[in-house]
């Protein structure tokens, strides 16, 4: 199998990947300039992985550069997901505290937990008027808990569980605010379940894609068989991290094991056996910040033998492993590492889309 690296440490240098980046991107530009600007080609692209990999991050990311980003009642819209992900933060952390054996420093917070269970409904419910600041008692509620050292304790052991950082909770001021419109970086880092399939197009030089997502939980794909056809380009998510967690509707199933059996079923298929593959290695940053507390990967992947502070071996160990499962030696993996919520990786992704799309087109294009 040819696997493709160009993006592999470009990626993890970022000066090394604004240069990959400025290299597709001239390259395009220069192909393009031999195309009649009325030309376009249409290109299905495929968003595929587990839940919680990054998908939605990166279809949000994709609308973004490419559409303009969102207008004021856009954003004022996401203020539900915001305030979801919130909630759902906070939620986690109450959660793991018995198993943690943390308790409150302050009793008083116990009462709090009602509080939270009843905004926890309001959310899931909708019953929430978005265009009201946060409430003073969610706020002070909040504040209460960060305050308190037992839920301090509680997110310094996140390591064990899941939780994806605190950008919300760090800067819980801010969205409290009266007059708090929602940034391009709380709309990427705000989290809500894929349901469903959900279908974006856009414009990018001489080529529209239409862009599909499907959700990634167990469940959900079976729904993939509705969008599966003629589907061009894939980006297969794996959410580095989760190495050493388990899916949240499978407590028994490793969260990468999982993500290997997807791909190898989405990869081996022969409905896409002429589809181009990107495999996007995502979360790199908290990966790294859970190779530097100390998580072992061999305690989850027995077969790693290389030091768990040498995050390049880390990282080719994982790429071995999806290489493997493909069937036919012959098959090209596109690779890239980062993080979804980084616009300049997201960007760097769908130049590089372009520039494999582009020579096989050109027929099509000068055609026209």
């Amino acid at each position: 199998m040819r696997l493709k690296l160009k993006t592999f440490w470009a990626s993890f240098h970022p000066r090394k990947g604004k240069e990959v980046q400025e290299k597709a991107e001239t390259k395009v530009i220069q192909e393009r300039e031999t195309l009649d600007e009325e030309d376009s080609v249409d290109v299905k692209l495929l968003l595929l992985g587990s839940g919680e990999s990054g998908k939605t991050t990166f279809a949000q990311q994709i609308h973004l550069i490419h559409q303009g980003g969102y207008e004021k009642q856009a954003r004022q819209n996401f203020r539900y997901k915001i305030f979801y992900h919130l909630n759902r933060e906070i939620y986690w952390i109450l959660q793991a505290m018995s198993p943690l054996e943390t308790v409150f420093e302050n009793d008083d917070n116990h009462r709090l937990l009602e509080m939270f269970d009843l905004y926890s409904t309001k959310i899931f419910n909708f019953d929430w008027d978005l265009n009201q600041p946060m409430s003073f008692e969610y706020f002070h509620a909040i504040k209460s808990l960060l305050s308190d050292k037992g839920f301090q304790l509680a997110i310094l052991k996140s390591r064990q569980y899941t939780l994806d950082g605190l950008y919300f909770l760090t800067d819980l001021d801010r969205l409290a605010g009266v007059d708090y419109l929602p940034t391009d970086q709380d709309i990427l880092h705000a989290y809500t379940v894929t349901s469903g399939i959900n279908q974006n197009t856009i414009n990018f030089g001489n080529f529209v894609y239409n862009v599909v997502e499907t959700g990634g939980a167990r469940s959900e794909r079976k729904k993939l068989s509705y969008v599966c056809d003629n589907v061009d380009v894939i980006i297969f998510f794996i959410p580095l991290s989760a190495y050493n967690l388990t899916l949240r509707e499978d407590r028994a199933e490793n969260s990468i094991v999982d993500a290997l059996a997807f791909f190898g079923s989405i990869v081996n298929s022969k409905r896409f056996v002429n589809t181009t593959f990107v495999l996007f290695f995502n979360k790199l940053d908290l990966f790294q910040q859970k190779l530097v507390w100390g998580i072992p990967i061999k305690k989850y992947f027995p077969d790693y033998h290389g030091k768990n502070t040498d995050v390049h071996n880390a990282l080719e160990f994982f790429i071995e492993k999806f290489r493997k499962v493909v069937d036919n030696p012959a098959k090209e993996l596109h690779i890239h590492i980062g993080q979804a919520t980084d616009t300049d990786t997201a960007r760097n992704i769908m130049a590089s889309i372009q520039d494999l799309m582009i020579e096989p087109n050109l027929s099509k294009l000068k055609a026209f």
